[in-house]
């Protein structure tokens, strides 16, 4: 029996794992921009799969959350933006 899209993306991201990863902590970017006379949310959806969310994810046990963000961006193309944190 195939695994669906989002079963086997998840067990190959965390293949290590909570020897990797902080099981608890977790975040969500939100990507906006401004564009006259509107507002743009970036969301990302994975190959294979039909559903769309914000880029983010888990917290490796090595890096802080500002770290953690960049990383989860780049899966998502995103390479140079301003971070800022709104609330823990």
């Amino acid at each position: 029996m195939d695994l669906p899209a989002y079963e086997r993306l998840l067990r190959t991201y965390f293949a290590d794992g909570t020897e990797a990863f902080l099981p608890q902590v977790s975040i969500n970017c939100v990507v906006f921009r401004y564009t006259h006379p509107r507002l743009e949310v970036l969301f990302s959806r994975v190959p294979g799969m039909e559903e769309w969310y914000l880029p983010g994810g888990y917290v490796r046990k090595d890096e802080t959350l500002e770290a953690a963000a960049y990383r989860n961006l780049t899966y998502s193309g995103i390479e140079q933006v301003f971070l800022r944190q709104i609330y823990t």
